[in-house]
């Protein structure tokens, strides 16, 4: 649970389990807060609406950077995530417009993606987006986005 420094896992094979909690208790991770086994339990057992409104609202967000990033700005594709609040961006075609520096060009914008170069070979050319946040976060994010690319482009 992100905030609560907490984790949750379920290994069903019996040696990878006691390794893994081993190495858990040998860097003395095998002892939860208080507040995070409560909010865990309750993430479980009253979680189920929040769940649910929580998705669609990530499901919205993607929604609106698939439709509207290539709207504003065509020459950066968008692959729609499968599983996940991570959105890969295919900027290779920015080079078109004189664009070299793909991570440059967003740092530029005053945002902080992943460099899909960090994840290995044929990664470079691409920028993963986190589509799990607010909207209104999401929507300054493109704006600055556009308003830099128009800037570079004029």
């Amino acid at each position: 649970m992100d905030g609560l420094v907490s984790s949750f896992a379920v290994i069903d094979n019996p040696q990878l389990r006691k390794c893994f909690y081993g190495f858990l208790h040998a860097n003395e991770l095998d002892d939860p807060t208080l507040v995070a086994t409560v909010a865990t339990h309750a993430a479980y057992t009253q979680g189920k609406e929040w769940h649910r409104q929580m998705l669609d609202y990530v499901e919205n967000n993607i929604d609106y950077v698939v439709t509207q990033l290539p709207r504003l700005i065509p020459m950066i594709k968008v692959a729609r995530p499968e599983a996940s609040f991570l959105v890969w961006l295919d900027c290779r075609e920015l080079k078109k417009a004189g664009i070299e520096d793909i991570p440059g060009f967003f740092t530029g914008a005053g945002l902080a993606l992943n460099d899909g170069a960090m994840f290995g070979p044929g990664g470079e050319g691409f920028m993963r987006l986190n589509a799990g946040c607010p909207k209104a976060i999401l929507e300054h994010a493109l704006e600055q986005l556009y308003n830099h690319y128009r800037n570079l482009t004029v």
